[in-house]
Parts: C-alpha cells; structure tokens; sequence
C-alpha cells in the first residue's frame, strides 16, 4: 500500500469517526441552540462521503 494511500484511509477513517461523533453529539445534546438538525445534516454528509471515499474501487 502507497503512502497515499494510507494517509487516505486514515484520513476518511479520523472523518467517519468524527462524524459518527457530531450526530451522536447532536443527538444527545439538551438545550442551547437549535443547531441539531445542522450538525445531523453535516456529519451524515461527512459519513456518507468518508464511506464512499473509503470503499470505493480503486482503477490503478
């Protein structure tokens, strides 16, 4: 495995990890302001493109 390529994974794994983290966050989260439907918004935006990024065929 390139270096790349595992700078590549192990970045999209730190993001899926991360976004894993924000909606469970948004989720759990009592009061303040009403930025959960965002946050929720966000982190599956990051899930769903860390997934595809990490799982996605490489051509080479």
């Amino acid at each position: 495995m390139s270096s790349y390529r595992k700078f590549e994974v192990g970045f999209h794994s730190f993001m899926l990890i991360f976004a894993i983290g924000l909606i469970t966050s948004a989720l759990i989260s009592e009061g303040g302001p009403a930025r959960e439907p965002l946050y929720i918004i966000l982190g599956i935006g990051f899930v769903l493109t860390s997934t595809f990024r990490l799982w996605k065929p490489k051509n080479r």
